[in-house]
C-alpha cells in the first residue's frame, strides 16, 4: 500500500528492523519512545517503552566529585571528561579554580557547584579551552554561597542551564 504524500516513512507495522532510520543531526526533545524487553529472552519477556528523557540517566549516570583540596590558580581543578558534578568542598577555603576541556570533548551538562556554601568569600573561577566561551563569556564566576552553573557543551563552546 502507498503512503499519501507528507506520510512517507511512517512505520505500518512489521518487525522492528523495518523501522525507518532515526533522522541523523536531530536531537532528542525527551519524549521519543523506545521498546526494551525484560528480561531480556523475548520468548519469556515483556516489551515495555521507555522514553528518552527516563533512559539517559541510565546510559549516562552522574558521576559525582567532590573537590576538598588544591583548584588553585597556579594547579586549577581540570574538570575529567567523564565527570558530570564537580561539588567544592575545600576543607581549607580559598579561591577556587576550574579549567574545561574543549567541549567538543564532553557528551553531558557538568555541574559546577559551591558545596562548602563559601564562593561569597572564595570565588571559584570557571575557564574554558582555547578560545571557547560560555554564553560569550569567557570566564565564568560563582560568588554566591552554595551557588553554581550547569553548563551544557556545544562542540565550539558552551551555554549555562539551571540546576
Amino acid at each position: 500500500m502507498a503512503l499519501p504524500a507528507g506520510q512517507v516513512g511512517i512505520f505500518t507495522g512489521g518487525q522492528m528492523t523495518d523501522l525507518p532510520a532515526y533522522p541523523t543531526g536531530r536531537a532528542f526533545d525527551g519524549t521519543e519512545l523506545f521498546e526494551i524487553v525484560a528480561p531480556g529472552d523475548p520468548a519469556t519477556g515483556v516489551n515495555y517503552r521507555i522514553s528518552s528523557e527516563q533512559l539517559a540517566p541510565l546510559i549516562v549516570p552522574y558521576v559525582n566529585t567532590i573537590i576538598v583540596a588544591g583548584a588553585t590558580i597556579s594547579s586549577p581543578y581540570q574538570v575529567p571528561v567523564d565527570v558530570s558534578r564537580a561539588l567544592f568542598d575545600k576543607t581549607i577555603g580559598s579561591p577556587t579554580y576550574v579549567v574545561f576541556d574543549f567541549s567538543a570533548f564532553y557528551a553531558q551538562p557538568i555541574l559546577i557547584r559551591d558545596l562548602k556554601g563559601d564562593a561569597g568569600t572564595n570565588n571559584i573561577t570557571i575557564s574554558f579551552a582555547g578560545a571557547e566561551v560560555c554564553d560569550g563569556l569567557s570566564t565564568l564566576v560563582i560568588s554566591n554561597p552554595y551557588g553554581g552553573y550547569v553548563l551544557n557543551p556545544l562542540g565550539t563552546g558552551w551555554y549555562m542551564g539551571f540546576f
